[in-house]
């Protein structure tokens, strides 16, 4: 339609965007497990992430404040139930006990630009990410479930920032 429109795909201006191309095809899970190992002092925490499909088996020692590698888990604080702990993806906050672990389900979405020579990509849900014809702008997977995801433009709080509700194709 782009063509029988004659659009410049380098004009964003001339087109619709690009992301009302996407096509929600299937929502996948992994789970993300933290353990809370051993307390080398009162103001360092070990961790160890526990190995998955997605991660591979990894300790870290953390003061409050600081965060996991992988940017997934930041300690907040010891507290009377355990440490403190924030997944950062979703801001959920958790405590967990020495010796104790947790699993965490971390969901993508599978997509598709429904143009040719395209292919299906994973996005995890809270990332940013970037369509290969229009690069210049970020989009971020805001929700993902098995009925349907939501996309923005980033910045979400912009008051030209679009959204999409794309509905799991049939």
């Amino acid at each position: 339609e782009e063509f029988l429109a004659v659009t410049d795909p380098r004009d964003s201006s001339s087109h619709p965007p690009y992301a009302e191309k996407l096509s929600f095809l299937a929502r996948h899970a992994t789970v993300y497990r933290i353990r809370f190992e051993a307390m080398p002092s009162d103001h360092r925490f070990q961790l160890r992430r526990l190995r998955c499909e997605t991660w591979e088996e990894k300790v870290s020692i953390l003061a409050p404040g600081a965060s996991t590698p992988d940017g997934q888990i930041r300690v907040d604080r010891l507290g009377d139930k355990g440490l403190n702990l924030t997944y950062l993806p979703t801001g959920e906050r958790f405590a967990l006990a020495k010796g104790d672990s947790k699993e965490i389900p971390t969901w993508f979405a599978e997509l598709r630009l429904d143009l040719p020579g395209e292919s299906t990509f994973l996005v995890k849900e809270v990332e940013t990410f970037r369509l290969s014809p229009e690069l210049g702008v970020s989009l971020r997977l805001l929700s993902v479930n098995a009925d349907a995801c939501v996309i923005s433009t980033i910045p979400e709080n912009d008051r030209n920032a679009r959204r999409w509700t794309l509905p799991l194709a049939k």
